[in-house]
């Protein structure tokens, strides 16, 4: 089922100046040089058998690197795939960047922590919803045998 978006939501489908701004910052963050962070997202390619740039795809360079995240250069953007291996290298700090492509559409990316703790949370749900319905039977059948019905 499509979701439906709000006219006044100031939504829009055109996340890549976003999505560069994030990555740039995530790699400052990071701690890492950005020939470091492109080394390993070359290793980690490599090691799933991913193609990091079209064509022959030679392994991504520093300098193709900087202007997938130069947000003022709409010509060089990242392949989806390539996305996956930079979020893969960044870890937990790559969830911003992947929330930035699903953010227009009304969903989230959570991590394995607050996955465990949303599963718990509908878990609690359903409990508690036994529990209110346990009571509520409970409370119909000492009805019924009040009335004398067994």
């Amino acid at each position: 089922m499509p979701i439906q978006l709000r006219l006044f939501d100031a939504v829009t489908l055109n996340c890549e100046a976003e999505l560069k701004r994030l990555m740039s910052s995530t790699c400052e963050k990071s701690g890492l040089s950005r020939a470091e962070i492109v080394c390993r997202m070359n290793g980690l390619a490599r090691r799933y058998g991913i193609l990091l740039l079209k064509g022959n795809g030679g392994g991504l360079t520093v300098a193709t690197f900087e202007k997938w995240l130069n947000p003022n250069d709409t010509t060089h953007f990242p392949t989806v795939k390539a996305l996956l291996v930079f979020c893969g290298v960044m870890g937990d700090d790559g969830l911003p960047v992947l929330n930035t492509l699903v953010k227009p559409l009304g969903f989230q990316v959570i991590g394995p922590q607050d996955g465990a703790l949303l599963e718990w949370a509908r878990e609690y749900r359903r409990v508690s919803q036994g529990k209110r319905r346990l009571r509520k039977l409970s409370a119909e059948v000492d009805l019924e045998r009040g009335r004398g019905c067994v």
